[in-house]
């Protein structure tokens, strides 16, 4: 039996089970970060209709808490986002409320997506729902081609360090704090096959270990079990 470590609870857990058998994967789940909702803000200086989103933290904030303190309903909203999993959670909302799809812009990356913004909305303003450790790859780009773009951090992420009583034949990561979460208290367990979800990933896990990481093409969870089944046949 493979023993494989997800370093976070997995929304779709079925999808786990179709691509990693159990009969010959034993996976198990750990959260090793968590994130805090941080108080709302002061909605009356909030006037953009452009809002991107990059994490499925700040997507879930917005739907419970946004567009409840604005003038504005959602029909209003036009959405630049990174990733499937958040197009799709905002595209089921809308169909739960009965609303026509939204106007929605997704890639897999930040960087391409900022390049999307300054080709075609060099003079349109943004609000950037984030975390405190949000990057600075998508406010850099649009600062630089001067489109006004207003930060909002609505949460925090918190590590939730573990001392793991056993070494698994894997380990999985899907974020730089849940990387550096793991390794605050298992120094040592590196020399094993480490996946990644994507490349900002990988590069916090190049700062921690020399061994290999193993990324899909395209940062999407099929992708990722795809690749730790390939790599374990």
């Amino acid at each position: 039996m493979i023993s494989i470590l997800f370093t976070k609870i997995i929304d779709f857990p079925q999808k786990i089970n179709d691509l990693l058998p159990p009969d010959k994967f034993e996976c198990q789940q750990l959260s090793l970060i968590r994130k805090v909702n941080l108080r709302p803000p002061n909605f009356d200086s909030f006037h953009q209709s452009n809002v991107i989103l990059t994490s499925m933290q700040s997507v879930e904030w917005f739907f419970s808490h946004y567009h409840h303190h604005t003038h504005q309903s959602l029909d209003a909203f036009s959405y630049f986002v990174v990733g499937k999993t958040l197009k799709k959670r905002i595209m089921d909302e809308y169909d739960r409320l009965n609303l026509r799809t939204p106007k929605l812009y997704c890639t897999h990356y930040a960087e391409p997506l900022g390049r999307h913004i300054v080709e075609h909305y060099p003079t349109d303003s943004f609000i950037f729902f984030c975390g405190q450790q949000r990057l600075h790859t998508l406010p850099d780009m649009l600062t630089s081609s001067k489109i006004s773009v207003q930060e909002v951090v609505v949460y925090q992420t918190l590590s939730n360090a573990v001392a793991l009583p056993k070494v698994y034949d894997a380990v999985v990561f899907f974020s730089p704090t849940g990387v550096k979460s793991y390794f605050e208290t298992n120094h040592g367990k590196d020399d094993i096959p480490m996946f990644c979800i994507g490349k900002t990933t990988a590069m916090a896990l190049e700062s921690f270990t020399s061994s290999t990481c193993h990324m899909p093409a395209l940062p999407e969870l099929n992708k990722l079990l795809a690749l730790i089944n390939d790599y374990f046949k």
